[in-house]
C-alpha cells in the first residue's frame, strides 16, 4: 500500500479540466444484466481468465490460452503484472495491451454513487450481440478487413473508476471518474483490440500522466498512443483512428504494426495499405486504400485518383485516412503497382501493391463440367457471396437486387486481325441477391449463319453480376458506357460453344429472350463499338514471331466462315498437318506419357491435371489423392470413358502440350482407338516482348487465341453431347491424337525428409541426422538452392524440421513453423498474410499456384 497525498481540490480541478470529454464512444453493454463477472476489488492484483472455446489468441506473433486483467487499465499475456503505474515508456519486457495505464483503485463504498468496479465477460456465440457488433465495427472502421467475422470476443469495462488514494470517507460521489472499455476479438487468425472511451475526468496521478498502447515484450515492437505520458492523453476521448470519437481499433496479431490513421502527430509515419490485395483480372473489385490522409491545403478541391498500372480511375474518400477505388478491367496481370493521388493527378505520393489474379473469381459455376452443349433443359447454376456485390445485403437481404450479364468475345469479319470484340448479353434484371441463380443453357443459345461470310465466331465469355441500382443509375445502354466505376464480380472464362451450335444454319448474332427470374423486362443483347482487344498493329506484332500460328488461326477462321466450305471439320483437318506438322510419339518433341495412373502419382512434377480456364473439360473422376494432393474434380466431358487426364508441364517450341488420359482400370488410353484417349493441346505462352500492350489485354488475347486454336477444332468435329464415334469425331481424334507410353522414362525418386529428421537424397541415400541449425539441402548453381532449418524438440533429445527456404532466380521463398501455430510464408523477406492471399502467388521470376 502506498501513501499518496491527494486533495479533493485537486480532483475537482482535474475533473473540470476534462469535463469536455465526458461523452464520446458508445460502450458495449456491461454489468450484471449482461452476465458479466465483477472483478474482485483489489489494489493492484490481476485476475487470470482462461479463454473459452479452445481459443488461442494471437498477439504479436504468439498465441495465448489466457489473459490477465489488471485493475490498473491494462491486460497482460503470458504472465501477470501488478504495476500500479507505467514504469517507463514502451518498449519494455511486458507483453501487454493498455487503454489507460494509471493507478486505479476499484472498491465499493456504501455511500458511493455506484460504479468504481471492473466487469468482464467472454462470448463465442457468432450470432450474439457482442460478436456481431464487433464484426460490424471492424468491417466499417477498417474496410480492408471486410471479410472478418469474429468467433470470440472478450470485453473488459472499467466503470467510473477513481484514482488510488480516495477513501470512502472522502466521498467518492464527488470524485472525478473514468469509464472505458477494452475489447479483444479474433476470427481465429487475426486479432483486434478496441478501446472505447466514454469519459476521462482524470489522467494524472501523483505527477505522472496515464498512457495507452500495446507492447510485444521484446523491447523492440510496440505502439504507444498519441499523448501518452502527457497532459494531452485525455484527448483520446475526442479523437479516434477510425473516425468515431473515443474509439480506437488496432490489429494486434502481427509483429509489424499497422497504423494508417491520420491522427498521428507525425504523418510521415503513416503507412498506406490496400485491401483486398488481389482481385479478378476483369476488375470491378472495390479496393480500399488506408493511410491516405486528407491534405488541409486542398479541402474541397480534393480529387482522388487511383492509377492501376497505366489506367487511371476516379475514387472517393471514406474518411480522413481511407479512400476507395474500383479496380479497372485488365489493367494488369499479377503484381501491379497502384498509385494514389489526392490532387487530381498532379502528384501520386502513395504507392501500394495490388495483384490482378487470373485464377480469382467471385462467381462459381457450380455444374460447369457437366453442361451439355446445346440440348434444352441443361442448367447453369451460379453461386456467389451476396456481400461481395452489396455490403448492405446482410442487413437488407430482401431489398438487395442484382443484374446478371454474360460478356462474350467474338471475331467479326474475315480476318482476326480486324479485331476481337465484345458483346454483353443481359440475363436477369432485379434478381434477388441471395447468392444463387439457375439459368437454362438453351436461353443463351447462340447460333451462327453458315450462309454469310460476316457472321460472328464466338470465342469465350464470362458471367458478370452488378447491383441493379448501379446499372439503373450509371449505365448507358446506348453507348455501353458506365458513368462511374461500379463494383462488379465475375466468373472464370468459359466456352461460348457451351451455348452455341456451330452446325446450325440459324439466325446469326445474339438474340433476345425472356428470363423467368427477371422483373418484367425482356433480356437484351448489347453489342457496342468498343475497341478491339488488341489494335491491328498490336496483332501484327503479336504474330510477327509466330507465322505458323497466324496461318493456322486464319485457316480455322476461313473454315468456320466460308459459305463454300461444306465441312468445317474436314477443312481444318486438311490444313493443320500441313501448317504445323507434329508427331505426338516423337519423344524429342513431346514427353512420353506415364503408362498408368499409379505412375502419374509418381510423376506429378512433369504432368499436371487437365484443367483449362476456357474449357469445361476438367477430367478427374478418380477420387483417390494424387500423391498427397487432391486435384480438382471434373466429369471428363471431352474425354468420355476416361477417369483422369493430365497435361505435360513441358511445352514444345510450337506451344503444344501432351495430354495423357486413363481409363477406370488405370491404364493409358489411345484416342485412335477409344473416345477416352488424350490429345495434343495447343497452348499460348506468356509474352515478354510486347511491353506496350496492357498486361491484362495481352492475357485476354492469349486466352482467346487458345480458345480458337485449341478448342474450336474439337467443337467443329466433336460437339459436346453428340456422337463421339461419328466420322468427324474420329477424324479429330486421329489428327490430334495424344502420345503413347513408348520410351517413357520414370523420374528418379524424389528426395525428402520427415520426423526427427529422416532424410533421403536425390540419389537414394537414406540416413538420420539430428543436427541443430541451418543446412544446404540442394545446391544447383544458377538454378535452385534449397536450405532447411531444424529446431530442438522441447521434451526430447532430438531435432525436427522447422523451416524450409529456396531460391529460384532472384526470388526467395521461406516456410517456417509459426509461433502463432501453422506456417509462416515469407516471400523476398516479407511475411505474407495468408488470410489476404489468393491461390496464385507471383514474384519476380517465380509463379506458384495452389
Amino acid at each position: 500500500m502506498r501513501s499518496i497525498p491527494v486533495s479533493i481540490v485537486g480532483f475537482i480541478l482535474v475533473g473540470l479540466a476534462y469535463a469536455r470529454f465526458s461523452y464520446a464512444a458508445v460502450l458495449e453493454p456491461f454489468g450484471t444484466n449482461t452476465s458479466d463477472t465483477v472483478m474482485t476489488p483489489s489494489d493492484d492484483d490481476p485476475e487470470e481468465i482462461i479463454l473459452l472455446g479452445n481459443v488461442r489468441l494471437a498477439f504479436f506473433d504468439h498465441r495465448y490460452k489466457s489473459i490477465w486483467i489488471a485493475p490498473n487499465g491494462y491486460l497482460t499475456f503470458g504472465q501477470s503484472l501488478n504495476s500500479f503505474s507505467p514504469e517507463t515508456p514502451f518498449p519494455n519486457e511486458h507483453v501487454m495491451l493498455s487503454a489507460f495505464w494509471s493507478d486505479i483503485h476499484p472498491k465499493v463504498c456504501s455511500d458511493a454513487a455506484g460504479g468504481n468496479q471492473i466487469y468482464y465477460r467472454q462470448e463465442t456465440d457468432k450470432a450474439g450481440r457482442l460478436l456481431t457488433g464487433v464484426t460490424t465495427q471492424i468491417r466499417n472502421a477498417l474496410p480492408q478487413y471486410r471479410q472478418f467475422r469474429a468467433k470470440w470476443a472478450a470485453v473488459v469495462t472499467y466503470d467510473r473508476v477513481v484514482e488510488f488514494g480516495m477513501s470512502c470517507n472522502m466521498s467518492l460521489q464527488s470524485a472525478p471518474r473514468n469509464t472505458f472499455q477494452i475489447i479483444l476479438t479474433t476470427d481465429g487468425t487475426r486479432t483486434f483490440g478496441i478501446f472505447n472511451y466514454e469519459k476521462l475526468e482524470w489522467i494524472e496521478h501523483y505527477g505522472q500522466y496515464a498512457s495507452g498502447g500495446f507492447n510485444a515484450g521484446d523491447n523492440v515492437n510496440f505502439h504507444e498512443m498519441e499523448g501518452s505520458f502527457t497532459a494531452d492523453f485525455g484527448n483520446v476521448v475526442q479523437r479516434s483512428n477510425v473516425n468515431v470519437p473515443g474509439q480506437w481499433i488496432f490489429r494486434l496479431d502481427k509483429q509489424q504494426i499497422e497504423d494508417t490513421s491520420c491522427s498521428q502527430n507525425d504523418l510521415s509515419n503513416v503507412v498506406a495499405s490496400i485491401a483486398p490485395r488481389y482481385g479478378s483480372i476483369f476488375g470491378g473489385n472495390e479496393v480500399v486504400i488506408s493511410g491516405v490522409c486528407e491534405d488541409p491545403d486542398l479541402l474541397s478541391r480534393e480529387v482522388i485518383l487511383c492509377k492501376f498500372g497505366r489506367q487511371v480511375v476516379t475514387g472517393e474518400r471514406s474518411h480522413d485516412s481511407i479512400v476507395r477505388c474500383i479496380a479497372p478491367p485488365l489493367a494488369g496481370k499479377g503484381p501491379t503497382m497502384v498509385l494514389v493521388s489526392v490532387d487530381g493527378g498532379l502528384t501520386y505520393p502513395h504507392t501500394v501493391a495490388y495483384s490482378y489474379d487470373t485464377t480469382a473469381y467471385d462467381i462459381h459455376l457450380v455444374h460447369r463440367s457437366k453442361w451439355p452443349s446445346h440440348d434444352g433443359g441443361s442448367q447453369i447454376e451460379l453461386s456467389w457471396d451476396p456481400l461481395t456485390v452489396d455490403q448492405s445485403a446482410e442487413e437488407n437481404s430482401t431489398n438487395s437486387k442484382v443484374d446478371v450479364d454474360f460478356i462474350i468475345w467474338y471475331i467479326v469479319g474475315s480476318d482476326p486481325a480486324n479485331g476481337i470484340r465484345r458483346a454483353e448479353l443481359a440475363l436477369t434484371y432485379g434478381a434477388p441477391n441471395n447468392g444463387r441463380l439457375t439459368i437454362l443453357a438453351s436461353q443463351i443459345n447462340i447460333t451462327r449463319d453458315r450462309l454469310r461470310e460476316d457472321h460472328l465466331i464466338f470465342l469465350s465469355g464470362t458471367f458478370r453480376i452488378v447491383k441493379t441500382s448501379d446499372r439503373v443509375g450509371f449505365f448507358d445502354a446506348t453507348t455501353g458506357v458506365w458513368a462511374k466505376p461500379v463494383l462488379m464480380i465475375w466468373s472464370q472464362l468459359t466456352d461460348v460453344d457451351t451455348f452455341s451450335d456451330l452446325n446450325s444454319a440459324g439466325r446469326s448474332g445474339l438474340r433476345e429472350f425472356e428470363q423467368p427470374v427477371s422483373e418484367s423486362r425482356a433480356v437484351q443483347a448489347f453489342s457496342f463499338r468498343v475497341p478491339s482487344v488488341l489494335t491491328r498493329s498490336q496483332w501484327t506484332r503479336y504474330y510477327a514471331t509466330r507465322p505458323q500460328r497466324l496461318q493456322l488461326v486464319s485457316e480455322i477462321t476461313r473454315c468456320l466462315k466460308s459459305p463454300t466450305v461444306t465441312s468445317a471439320c474436314e477443312c481444318w483437318a486438311e490444313q493443320e498437318p500441313i501448317i504445323i506438322p507434329y508427331n505426338s510419339d516423337d519423344n524429342a518433341t513431346f514427353p512420353a506419357c506415364p503408362p498408368t495412373i499409379a505412375q502419374v502419382r509418381l510423376d506429378r512434377g512433369r504432368f499436371n491435371p487437365e484443367s483449362s480456364l476456357t474449357s469445361a473439360a476438367t477430367c478427374n473422376r478418380n477420387t483417390r489423392a494424387i500423391g498427397n494432393i487432391f486435384w480438382d474434380m471434373g466429369e471428363c466431358a471431352e474425354n468420355p470413358a476416361a477417369v483422369l487426364c493430365v497435361n505435360s508441364v513441358a511445352v514444345t517450341k510450337d506451344e503444344m502440350q501432351q495430354q495423357c488420359c486413363y481409363n477406370d482400370g488405370g491404364s493409358l488410353t489411345d484416342a485412335q482407338v477409344t473416345t477416352s484417349g488424350g490429345r495434343v493441346r495447343f497452348t499460348v505462352q506468356d509474352r515478354t516482348d510486347l511491353s506496350d500492350i496492357e498486361p491484362g489485354d495481352l492475357w485476354l488475347a492469349q486466352r482467346l487465341e487458345e480458345q480458337l486454336i485449341d478448342r474450336k477444332p474439337q467443337e467443329m468435329c466433336c460437339p459436346r453431347g453428340r456422337n463421339w464415334d461419328s466420322q468427324d469425331c474420329q477424324l479429330f481424334r486421329r489428327i490430334r491424337r495424344g502420345g503413347s507410353a513408348r520410351n517413357y522414362q520414370p523420374p528418379s525418386p524424389p528426395g525428402g525428409g520427415f520426423g526427427d529428421p529422416h532424410i533421403w537424397t536425390l540419389d537414394g541415400l537414406r540416413y538420420t541426422f539430428n543436427g541443430l541449425g541451418e543446412y544446404v539441402l540442394i545446391d544447383m548453381p544458377g538454378q535452385l538452392e534449397v536450405q532447411g532449418r531444424t529446431a530442438k524438440v522441447p521434451t526430447e533429445n532430438a531435432t525436427v524440421w522447422s523451416g524450409l527456404a529456396f531460391q529460384v532466380g532472384e526470388t526467395r521463398v521461406q516456410f517456417s513453423l509459426s509461433t502463432r501455430d501453422g506456417l509462416d510464408l515469407i516471400l523476398d523477406g516479407q511475411r505474407q498474410d495468408l488470410t489476404e492471399l489468393t491461390n496464385f502467388l507471383q514474384s519476380k521470376g517465380l509463379a506458384a499456384g495452389s
